[in-house]
């Protein structure tokens, strides 16, 4: 079950919380005797009791976990986004509070006494500072701070994977994706800082550069590693070098064969390697995928396991996935099996060849939560991007919907021969109209390609039209009057009489990048464009007039301002959230007015009324809500998993007049309840 309760607002008011999040989902994992502790990607602790790996306890709080670590002797931390640190108890995972810090923490570890240097701890944070006529841009770094000594380290950019050696040295390393890697030292002990170079490139006449730092790993004999490689587009590489020495030294190496037709060799790393463990007969290598026995020489690999693992698609910076296993946890004793924590199976059992998925089921494996709709089917949370499915709240859990039309390729396409290989849809936009009916607009990856229309009645997909065409699924949009609707380069299309047909040019040098309806009293409809942060107006005109739509210009003074959020009100007019603040707006008028309450402190990125005509605000801040005709901003900041924390979108609750659901990204969903003042 997920995680719920209630708690009162500094106000009086009981707020009733329900949160729902993917434990399976893991960021950071420790072991301490036959407890794990493991930190969730939403920043919520669960604690696990072996052998078993069963679920016995969880904490949700208003402030997120960012990092665990091992403090001196058995003792387990937890890094804050608000810069604490905190004892953990691990029986009831209660927080006490240990310092805090500037900035939250990334990265934590224990380290010995050394020379002159007494043992304490050691924890990375991210700061930001200005950057130069950067626009009041902020740039993050990596800082390392030796509470041991009081001294802090501020290195130039931000590292990802660290190591604290029994020299006292902290190893910090940088993936970067495609932009490859970094790699520094600082030593505690003598107070230095270093970036180490990278060995000089295997072909001569490529520069030398560090490929994607993925981990270290320092040996019994006290030679520190570091691994890692590069995954992008299919062109994946990896390594392993010794770093300790006076100059890296390269220990292994493999990049794709040069040969277009050659395969790699199936008993060697094909990716990146992601996690090497020590073992008394050798080395235990991860590379995505696939585990590699190795003696400590690199020599006479030997795969002896592939792990069937689910991956969070997309990263930043390159076109491919991150590792799914973030912890590896060796056997403390003959005859316990491997456990690794992962980013969407929670715990794998390894042993010997084989894998085993601990995961826990009907979690919600949405990794960004940024819309809810409420169709006839049942509510639908969305993630942003129509190449990913919506996921739906069922009798034993949250399921993917499958509300895309059964895939088929147009077989008199001009694409016919390009698609055949195609399996799937690559995007399918769902359109949610106001009578709670769903249509779809589905279409392959190849432009042009075929694309599909369908409505849903039943339960099932009703085919509506086929074409081979360039039409971009995702700035399809649906008017209340049932109209379906697509704003892009080529134009304004229509759907009519089972086909897509431009119906008239997109005026002046800007385009919308995606439509929301906004009134259902229209036309003329009224439409926010969430990406391009801007009000559209689509007057349909009468048979025989070509459609026109237009960008509303939103002026104060002399100021062009940004949209970020709309809703219609009962009236015709518009309550917007600018980067003004929030201001009301009549289209017939033009006229722009301030609101008569108290505003949020920070911008807000969503708004909605509840059942009871209850406005609710979501932004950085986490939520707040004015009742209907008042004056007084109530903030929830005392709500777990949402006090503080981003919000990206709000939906009233379909089952509660005063609940709403919040959309809170990476962190899940939370379905909460505003219960009346006593």
């Amino acid at each position: 079950m997920p995680p719920q309760g209630e708690v009162r607002l500094a106000s009086g008011r009981v707020v009733e919380y329900t949160i729902h999040y993917d434990r399976n989902s893991l960021r950071a994992s420790v072991r301490l005797g036959n407890d794990l502790i493991a930190l969730t990607n939403s920043g919520t602790l669960l604690r696990f009791e072996l052998p078993t790996v069963r679920l016995v306890r969880e904490r949700i709080d208003v402030e997120e976990v960012t990092c665990l670590g091992h403090g001196e002797g058995e003792e387990i931390l937890a890094g804050l986004g608000d810069g604490r640190i905190c004892r953990v108890d691990v029986a009831t995972l209660e927080l006490k509070d240990v310092t805090k810090l500037p900035a939250a923490p990334r990265w934590m570890g224990w380290g010995q006494a050394n020379g002159n240097r007494p043992a304490g701890l050691v924890v990375v944070t991210e700061p930001t500072k200005p950057v130069k006529g950067g626009g009041g841009r902020e740039l993050p770094y990596s800082m390392v701070h030796d509470l041991a000594t009081k001294q802090t380290f501020a290195l130039e950019e931000v590292f990802t994977t660290f190591l604290l050696d029994r020299a006292g040295r902290v190893w910090l390393g940088a993936d970067r994706g495609e932009w490859g890697g970094r790699l520094a030292r600082v030593d505690l002990v003598n107070g230095t800082i270093k970036a180490i170079k990278p060995p000089p490139a295997r072909d001569p006449d490529s520069e030398a550069s560090w490929d994607g730092v993925y981990g270290f790993i320092e040996l019994c004999d006290g030679q520190v590693w570091s691994f890692g490689g590069s995954s992008h587009m299919g062109y994946n590489s990896g390594y392993i070098t010794r770093v300790d020495g006076a100059k890296p030294q390269p220990l292994y190496a493999f990049e794709p064969p040069r040969n277009p037709e050659g395969e790699p060799d199936p008993g060697r790393p094909s990716l990146p390697i992601t996690h090497i463990i020590e073992e008394d007969n050798g080395l235990l290598v991860f590379s995505y995928d696939d585990v590699f026995g190795v003696k400590q020489t690199l020599n006479s690999w030997r795969r002896f396991a592939t792990l069937e693992l689910q991956y969070h698609w997309g990263r930043p910076d390159a076109v491919g996935s991150y590792p799914s296993v973030i912890t590896v946890h060796p056997p403390s004793q003959v005859g316990e099996p491997y456990l690794l924590a992962t980013v969407a199976d929670g715990y794998v059992r390894l042993e010997l060849t084989k894998s085993t998925s601990l995961s826990l089921p009907g979690q919600l494996g949405a990794t960004d939560v940024c819309a809810v709709e409420h169709p006839a089917e049942g509510t639908l949370v969305f993630e942003g991007d129509d190449r990913l499915p919506p996921w739906t709240l069922g009798p034993k859990g949250w399921e993917i919907a499958s509300l895309a039309p059964p895939f088929e390729i147009d077989p008199a396409g001009a694409a016919a021969e390009i698609e055949k290989g195609t399996e799937s849809w690559y995007e399918t936009r769902i359109l949610v109209g106001p009578d709670g009916a769903i249509s779809t607009v589905s279409g392959t990856g190849v432009s042009d390609g075929t694309r599909t229309t369908a409505r849903r009645v039943g339960g099932k997909s009703l085919q509506l039209g086929r074409e081979t065409s360039s039409l971009v699924p995702s700035a399809s949009f649906l008017t209340a009057d049932g109209t379906l609707w697509n704003a892009g380069s080529d134009g304004l299309k229509r759907f009519e009489q089972g086909s897509w047909k431009t119906v008239a040019p997109l005026l002046g040098d800007e385009s919308p990048s995606g439509l929301n309806p906004l009134n259902t009293n229209g036309p003329p409809w009224l439409l926010l464009d969430s990406f391009g942060k801007s009000l559209w107006q689509l007057k349909p005109g009468v048979p025989g007039d070509k459609p026109q739509l237009t960008r509303i210009m939103i002026r104060e003074g002399e100021k062009r301002l940004s949209t970020r959020a709309a809703i219609a009100g009962p009236s015709a007019a518009l309550l917007l959230a600018t980067d003004a603040g929030l201001r009301t707006y009549d289209p017939m008028t033009q006229r722009l007015s301030k609101v008569d309450f108290v505003e949020p402190p920070q911008s807000v990125n969503t708004l909605i009324r509840d059942g009871l005509g209850r406005l609710w605000l979501g932004g950085k801040y986490g939520v707040a809500m004015v009742e209907a005709g008042g004056k007084t901003l109530e903030t929830f900041d005392r709500v777990p998993g949402i006090g503080g924390r981003e919000v990206y979108a709000l939906a009233p609750d379909p089952h509660h007049e005063d609940g709403v659901i919040v959309a809170l990204g990476s962190r899940g969903a939370a379905f909460i309840r505003a219960l009346p003042k006593p």
